[in-house]
């Protein structure tokens, strides 16, 4: 078997970082946080994964805040 079946499955997308770091933990993978916005800035609220990647044993997490602030209608 290939080391690309033998990865443990992960998805993180929907996590609140604080879950996506400890459930990362918890099957042995190192997390890296990068981040994404609107055009109008970060936003504020509490972040949360909206994309990922594993690599090996590392997962690429890309991440926004829920509160993007307001948007035209």
């Amino acid at each position: 078997m290939s080391d690309e079946a033998n990865k443990p499955l992960v998805d993180l997308v929907g996590y609140e970082w604080e879950q996506a770091v400890k459930t990362a933990a918890d099957h042995g993978l190192q997390l890296h946080q990068e981040f994404t916005a609107s055009p109008k800035g970060p936003g504020q609220g509490t972040l949360r994964v909206v994309r990922q990647m594993i690599r090996g044993n590392e997962i690429w997490c890309t991440c926004a805040a829920e509160e993007w602030g307001d948007r035209p209608c």
